[in-house]
């Protein structure tokens, strides 16, 4: 089965947003 068009989408943003988490808790200390 191909891969969902939308969860691949939404793997993209989770991991944008997972990364963005990461730098501000980096920042943060």
């Amino acid at each position: 089965t191909y891969p969902d068009y939308r969860q691949q989408c939404y793997y993209k943003f989770f991991d944008k947003v997972r990364t963005r988490l990461l730098e501000q808790l980096k920042s943060r200390r």
